[in-house]
């Protein structure tokens, strides 16, 4: 993170609930770097650094992208250790005039500025990173959609993925974002069409690996004109998003483990926070409102929910009548005496 040192003429408050313990907290900021988009604030249990995101010309819905990644990979972890492969979310404010967030610090520096220039050793380190932020991005049910080399970082050891205005969860209907050779087709302006899935993020992973194996930008991604390891890894990387492997099927590739062998646990500390995010959320747009857990979306034309009390009608007619008990006894009975004959 580059050094935060310029104070402010006064010192400024902000109040934000932190999404790691699901409290809120008082903060006064101490120093701001010169576009105050990285900051020192001070609380009651100590000073810590962090990135301080605002909605700004990008609007209101590129601020709440960041902050529900954040939800969700809190509420994926379930209060495991957050991976340093993806930026956290520190806590956020969307109540007041001026929403924010607080993000944790950037680490190291975009990965461009090392393509083509890594040891091998490090070139396979960076593969496997990169891999295991996007499967943990997967597992809490976002995707991506800008990976590229300034929001993909690179500190010599893991990566660090930011930037997550363009987010979106699978199943959104998709839109037209980022520019080649980073931005998948289904994404142009002129081919976007259908739904995000899980698998739209893996055209950008395939061109950053090129990338920083070989340091052209432009590589085609022929297969068969990489070297063989190389071709191998990114094999139907480029095809039609329902062709293309998943991101654990890369992970086998790199010999990496999985980093989510844990199901979907609930997280009780974020329970207070998703709930304050989503009313706020609802209040600038009713359509947005969750359907609680434990709950399901009222059904049209007064029927019944699915897994609510069958009608009487359906049951009375799907009763096993007396008929068929009879009949049932009957035929157990010539059996059984069928039986005694053959063996007498």
């Amino acid at each position: 993170m580059n050094e935060v040192t310029a104070r402010p003429a006064t010192r400024r408050r902000l109040s934000y609930l932190d999404v790691r313990t699901g409290r809120l907290v008082e903060a006064e900021l101490v120093a701001a770097n010169g576009n105050g988009a990285e900051v020192k604030l001070e609380t009651a249990e100590g000073a810590f650094e962090a990135r301080l995101l605002r909605s700004g010309s990008a609007g209101h819905r590129a601020l709440d992208n960041e902050i529900i990644t954040g939800l969700r990979l809190r509420r994926r972890l379930a209060g495991r250790p957050h991976p340093g492969e993806v930026a956290g979310l520190i806590g956020y404010n969307t109540a007041g005039g001026e929403p924010f967030a607080l993000a944790e610090p950037y680490r190291g520096d975009p990965c461009g500025a090392e393509a083509g220039r890594l040891l091998p050793h490090d070139l396979h380190r960076f593969q496997v990173s990169l891999l295991v932020g996007v499967r943990l991005l997967a597992a809490a049910g976002i995707v991506h959609r800008a990976l590229g080399p300034r929001t993909v970082r690179w500190d010599g050891d893991r990566v660090q993925i930011t930037g997550f205005a363009h987010a979106a969860v699978p199943g959104e209907p998709r839109t037209a974002v980022g520019a080649p050779p980073w931005s998948a087709p289904e994404q142009h302006p002129e081919h976007v069409a259908g739904d995000v899935t899980d698998r739209d993020d893996l055209w950008a992973v395939g061109r950053l690996i090129l990338y920083m194996a070989t340091g052209e930008e432009n590589r085609g991604p022929d297969a068969a004109e990489l070297p063989p390891e190389l071709g191998r890894l990114v094999d139907g990387v480029f095809a039609p998003p329902g062709e293309r492997p998943a991101v654990t099927e890369m992970l086998r590739r790199v010999e990496a483990a999985d980093p989510v062998p844990y199901g979907p646990e609930p997280d009780p500390g974020l329970v207070a926070g998703r709930r304050e995010f989503f009313h706020v959320r609802q209040t600038k747009d009713p359509k947005t409102a969750p359907v609680r857990e434990g709950e399901q979306k009222p059904e049209t034309g007064g029927r019944k929910s699915r897994l609510g009390r069958l009608p009487s009608i359906w049951r009375e007619k799907n009763r096993p009548s007396a008929h068929w008990a009879w009949l049932a006894v009957s035929v157990i009975a010539l059996l059984a005496l069928a039986a005694r004959l053959i063996g007498g």
